[in-house]
């Protein structure tokens, strides 16, 4: 490939430029004559041709002749975290502020560890972090957001005590929501394609019935790599298998498995081996606190759902262009001043009359 070829015409320039200037008489004037009774003016090294081929690679290298290559580079992952946080009733303490008691004091602390980690990137990008709280239905506090302390913000200004919190546990809406906003995020899913995803998650199963829409989906599940959603719960809830009125968990779990997003899920009373089966099959995992609302436990359990992915990396095949103009001009300007070294050395031997 030739970028800017048009300083191909420069050749003809140069080219008689040299023409007319060879045309000129010339006559030897020497000191020495032993010099003069060796030297040959059609040596290929004389000065004029050095500055010729010299001139000439200038001027290739101006043209800039490039070809294409693949280079393989390591990019630092970037994440995208949802944490899906219960909100129902028997995680509300009514006698305190906004709600928020033993229970969700807690989940807000493994929240802020989980906040904290995401802030301390050293590689120049960032992780993006959203969150939804649900009870009866879900709801979105932040969308996913490159500012974790503007996120951390938004959690800690909700009024558990009022509606819609303060109510039943419906776990497959949450984690619906915090897969469709992860979806939302890269745009290459249209929201027709959404919705006709979430109307397979109705019924009873534990995998939707793939169709055209779904593959398709599934076919960009590239652009979600690094994905995570981390559900919280301390309720029971019924249904993990769904119905005809609910979502199944179980299906939007091995679906976000198909797509390469992590499903990590942490209950503080009991957790359905279903479950624990199918987010460890996302490369998630799931966590059963068995000793209450222990602080400490749940800061650790966010901290190394970071820390385990702080170092993932991508590795991307890139087309680069090589261009042979540096070197084309370094070897020119070489040439160029052997030549003039020639002309006022050795060659000396040259006047205009």
């Amino acid at each position: 490939m030739i970028e800017n070829s048009y300083f191909l015409l420069l050749f003809s320039v140069f080219l008689l430029y040299f023409y007319f200037w060879k045309s000129r008489k010339f006559y030897f004037r020497h000191p020495c004559i032993e010099n003069l009774s060796t030297f040959n003016p059609r040596l290929w090294w004389s000065w004029e041709f050095l500055m010729l081929v010299g001139g000439a690679f200038l001027i290739v290298g101006a043209a800039n002749f490039v070809w294409k290559t693949k280079e393989t580079f390591k990019v630092n992952l970037v994440h995208k975290y949802v944490l899906i946080n219960d909100g129902s009733g028997s995680m509300v303490d009514g006698s305190k502020p906004n709600g928020i008691g033993k229970e969700l004091t807690s989940l807000i602390a493994g929240n802020a560890k989980l906040f904290d980690f995401l802030g301390k990137r050293n590689d120049g990008s960032k992780d993006f972090v959203g969150a939804v709280v649900f009870s009866s239905d879900s709801f979105i506090v932040s969308y996913l957001s490159d500012d974790p302390e503007f996120v951390h913000k938004k959690l800690k200004r909700i009024d558990y005590r009022l509606p819609p919190m303060n109510q039943g546990t419906y776990v497959a809406a949450g984690l619906w929501t915090g897969l469709e906003m992860v979806l939302a995020h890269d745009q290459s899913v249209s929201a027709a394609d959404t919705e006709h995803l979430q109307l397979k998650f109705y019924g009873e199963g534990h995998k939707i019935k793939s169709d055209n829409i779904t593959d398709s989906i599934v076919a960009n599940k590239a652009n979600f790599a690094g994905s995570s959603l981390i559900f919280f719960t301390d309720g029971i809830f019924d249904a993990p298998a769904g119905n005809n009125r609910l979502m199944s968990t179980y299906k939007i779990i091995n679906f976000c498995k198909d797509m390469g997003i992590r499903v990590y899920f942490i209950s503080i009373f009991q957790l359905d081996q279903f479950i624990i089966r199918y987010c460890k099959d996302s490369n998630g995992s799931g966590e059963l606190i068995t000793d209450g609302y222990n602080k400490q436990r749940l800061e650790k359990i966010y901290e190394d759902i970071v820390t385990s992915q702080a170092r993932e990396y991508m590795v991307k095949d890139e087309d680069v262009d090589r261009s042979l103009g540096t070197i084309l001009g370094l070897i020119g300007l070489f040439l160029i001043v052997c030549g003039l070294v020639l002309h006022n050395t050795k060659q000396l031997n040259f006047t205009e009359v």
